[in-house]
């Protein structure tokens, strides 16, 4: 006999959403920061603090409220109240305006599992701040390292990730799995840009001999227009200082040097493949201006 299903009460409950792990400080420094390097800009970060525990209601575009567990806390030593002084520093430094409110502990459970009531939020937006402002205290001294605006541990919350939005569609299969092999993907797609430049140009060779052939030279097949020809060449000149200071080394010796400088090569190879996307034939380069003499001298009868 089938049970009579039951519906979940859900009159009252607040819609929004809820990230992060109650008590896990870096899943929720992860939930955060993934919503920066998402380019989700938060307007406000209201800090809930109980006792010395402490979460987060934040309010981001769109007005979407986003309510952060209490993965954080404070007045002592250790993981949760450094992640707290790494959030507030990155909060602070996105422009987000921060206030802290205190609340009570049934309030706190409630949005721990992912239940706050309208109710609460009502109550929540009804607060008064915390007067004086003491958020500033629970950023940990040894963040600050010499006036500096961003310590070296405090980038390092950012999540490491591949701006898909940047990337060359002739490269996207390869950054999809740059992570799985970063060695390989870097050598594949220094190849690949290799032969669209052979089949374009007609030019044998490759590396360095090859881009300068392509690029550099003034009779050169391929180039860009751009007012001024150094321009030209100073473009010219990435593709043969890239080649000459990354492909060459990971062509000749096993390169391990970390996820981070990985993914700044492959933007730097990305990069070449939008300027080569970019580049003319001598024929469309005169065409073009040509095309854009013609239009001017048309608006000048």
């Amino acid at each position: 006999m089938w049970m009579k299903s039951r519906s979940l009460p859900v009159k009252g409950l607040a819609g929004i959403e809820y990230i992060g792990l109650h008590g896990i400080t870096q899943a929720c420094v992860a939930a955060i920061t993934g919503l920066i390097g998402n380019g989700i800009r938060i307007q406000q970060a209201r800090l809930l603090t109980c006792g010395a525990d402490h979460a987060f209601l934040l309010n981001v575009e769109f007005d979407r409220a986003i309510a952060v567990k209490a993965g954080f806390a404070s007045g002592y030593g250790g993981e949760a109240p450094s992640g707290l002084s790494n959030i507030l520093q990155l909060l602070d430094l996105h422009r987000a305006e921060i206030e802290e409110y205190v609340v009570q502990p049934s309030l706190m459970d409630r949005l721990n599992n992912s239940c706050l009531l309208d109710a609460d939020l009502d109550l929540i937006y009804g607060l008064l701040p915390v007067r004086p402002q003491r958020w500033h205290y629970y950023i940990n001294d040894d963040d600050e390292e010499h006036g500096r605006l961003i310590s070296q541990r405090l980038i390092r919350r950012y999540p490491l990730s591949i701006p898909f939005l940047l990337i060359d569609p002739r490269i996207h299969d390869l950054a999809v799995d740059f992570f799985l092999n970063p060695d390989s993907t870097l050598t594949r797609a220094y190849r690949r840009l290799e032969e669209i430049v052979r089949k374009r140009t007609g030019l044998a060779g490759e590396g360095q001999k090859l881009f300068s052939a392509a690029f550099h030279v003034d009779s050169s097949p391929l180039t860009w227009d751009v007012p001024d020809i150094n321009e030209a060449k100073g473009r010219a000149q990435l593709f043969v200082a890239v080649f000459a200071a990354f492909r060459n080394a990971r062509a000749h010796r096993e390169i391990d040097v970390g996820e981070s400088v990985e993914l700044r090569e492959l933007l730097l190879v990305n990069e070449l493949y939008r300027l080569e996307g970019e580049a003319l034939t001598r024929d469309e380069l005169e065409r073009n201006r040509r095309e854009a003499v013609e239009l001017d001298n048309k608006f000048d009868l």
